[in-house]
């Protein structure tokens, strides 16, 4: 009996392991469009045009939430700082309406997606 459960045990053990992809984080680098969360789903404005960067910047301004609109699947990913980057209004600010490169690490759960964001830059793609 001892040894069915150690053996049961073993197999839910590697189990997680093969699928820690599914809790945990993995290195990702993302080509996307930066919004804020409100302001892109609710009011549907992108920060294209110089006034839809001034709707964007006011509702950051007011505790919005910075979002990245990945390219390739048009699905938005909720951007969180990282320790290389704890302001994320002063690093994502000057990217607010052209295409980007974030690299940092994703975590999923329930649908939703997390990006910390360790690096940032102007997408060639």
């Amino acid at each position: 009996m001892n040894s069915a459960i150690k053996f049961v045990s073993f197999i839910i053990f590697l189990t997680i392991i093969f699928n820690s992809n599914l809790f945990g984080q993995k290195s990702v680098t993302l080509v996307g469009e930066i919004v804020e969360l409100k302001t892109y789903m609710v009011d549907k404005i992108k920060p294209n045009s110089p006034a839809g960067i001034e709707v964007t910047k006011e509702g950051l301004m007011v505790g919005g939430t910075f979002a990245l609109v990945e390219k390739k699947t048009n699905k938005v990913v909720i951007l969180i700082p990282s320790a290389v980057n704890k302001n994320l209004y002063g690093v994502l600010e000057p990217y607010l309406g052209t295409q980007v490169f974030i690299k940092g690490q994703q975590y999923s759960s329930g649908g939703i997606r997390v990006l910390t964001v360790d690096d940032v830059g102007k997408s060639l793609k």
